[in-house]
């Protein structure tokens, strides 16, 4: 009889192994990254750190390693049912706002293959993560980019206190780092800092900002379905969905979370012109998400520069492109889009955007905020519009 694989848990390093001898193992995991630690949580909703850890051993475990061993060989072209596991390491890298994440290291002789557990504790994340695996699988099938993960199995397991933990297996971005505006000494504005992990946090300048803007608009731009106005919704940089890779001066980014995909405008039987606006909506609404982080993540709201503008702008046509050539989108008819958008004067995309945000940011706290930006941010965006339209 084989000798069991181990699993051995740390909390984000090496560093920090979680044993059963050690105090934090009985602790109730925090829900997300805001909470107070003498925040009381109820029983129903809590799990310790233990029962977390356990969770995932089991559902790693489940039908012989299944799908591990199937994540291995998609990705890596490796087989583990010919070498074995020699340990499997897991480690709780946050809590996050919709998902407590683990990353997971199978070792296997000299070889090591990395994947994450996506782990859902809190609300938020209970009510997203079976459409958030259903959507990550189906938009690999429908579209030929790797700007998401790929994702390979879900189930979940039993706490020890009958609390279901629901959690899916995915693709893990290796070298990549979560990003935000932070408070920089003295008297200088906020700037975009990488939070490395290995080299420590470091701030970017405007260029490299307005390259990482440009990079996340044409992801979510190239995922825009013209013909039924389905788009990525539910994203925030301040819940880290975008990450960012710099190697060997080539910078890749990442969105790490498809949580909705669904119609930015409903339908029933659509003409060109309804598509057309539906399309003008989506660049609008791309552009005032694009400037919208939280401090570190989880402080005040903080409205982004120029960059953000720009980059939303040039990632969008940057995107159309992608669609031309991954042929989502025939050429005549981004030609056409191209033509329809430069006819907007700033007075008219200002309205349009007022009734947009109206609609679509109606229950978002950041509304106000929002509102007494949008009249310079919409001659911002025209103006870009105008540069990149050669008018």
């Amino acid at each position: 009889m084989a000798a069991p694989i181990p699993f051995h848990y740390f909390i984000a390093s090496l560093e920090n192994p979680v044993t059963l001898q050690n105090p934090i193992h009985d602790l109730d995991l925090p829900l997300n990254r805001h909470q107070d630690s003498s925040q009381k949580i109820t029983l129903e909703s809590s799990i310790t750190y233990g029962e977390y850890f356990k969770a995932i051993t089991v559902f790693l475990s489940r039908d012989r390693f299944e799908s591990l061993i199937g994540a291995v060989k998609a990705c890596f072209g490796y087989s583990l049912e010919e070498t074995g596991m020699d340990e499997i390491r897991v480690f709780l890298m946050k809590h996050g706002e919709f998902y407590h994440p683990a990353k997971v290291e199978i070792y296997s002789g000299v070889e090591c293959f990395n994947f994450v557990v996506n782990v859902a504790v809190s609300k938020n994340g209970l009510e997203y993560i079976e459409a958030e695996f259903g959507n990550l699988k189906a938009m690999e099938e429908l579209y030929p980019y790797a700007f998401i993960p790929r994702v390979f199995d879900s189930g979940g397991a039993w706490s020890g206190r009958d609390v279901w933990i629901p959690m899916f297996l995915g693709e893990w971005f290796e070298g990549f780092h979560e990003f935000h505006y932070s408070e920089k000494q003295g008297n200088e504005d906020p700037g975009l800092r990488i939070w490395d992990d290995r080299q420590g946090p470091y701030f970017l300048d405007e260029v490299g900002a307005l390259d990482i803007f440009t990079r996340a608009s044409a992801i979510l731009t190239s995922y825009y379905d013209f013909f039924s106005s389905r788009h990525i919704a539910a994203w925030h940089h301040a819940a880290g969905d975008f990450v960012v890779c710099f190697q060997e001066n080539i910078t890749t980014v990442k969105l790490i979370t498809v949580r909705q995909y669904i119609p930015l405008v409903r339908m029933d039987e659509p003409d060109l012109g309804s598509l057309l606006d539906a399309m003008v909506l989506f660049f609008l609404n791309l552009s005032v998400r694009m400037r919208l982080d939280r401090l570190d993540g989880v402080k005040d709201t903080f409205w982004i520069g120029e960059p953000a503008v720009m980059g939303a702008v040039k990632g969008f046509f940057s995107g159309l492109g992608n669609q031309i050539s991954s042929k989502t989108m025939p050429e005549e008819l981004v030609a056409g889009f191209k033509a329809y958008l430069g006819s907007f004067k700033p007075e008219d995309l200002l309205d349009w955007s007022r009734d947009m945000v109206e609609r679509l940011f109606k229950d978002n706290p950041d509304l106000e905020i929002i509102k007494s930006h949008l009249e310079a941010h919409v001659l911002l965006l025209h103006g870009y519009t105008a540069q990149e339209l050669g008018r």
